[in-house]
């Protein structure tokens, strides 16, 4: 796994989980 690989799926993962846990607030 290239580490460009894994930030792009940090990415996404915070940009899908951001929205979620902005809803809680």
């Amino acid at each position: 796994m290239t580490a460009h690989f894994k930030a792009q799926t940090v990415s996404r993962q915070v940009s899908t989980l951001l929205p979620a846990i902005a809803a809680h607030f």
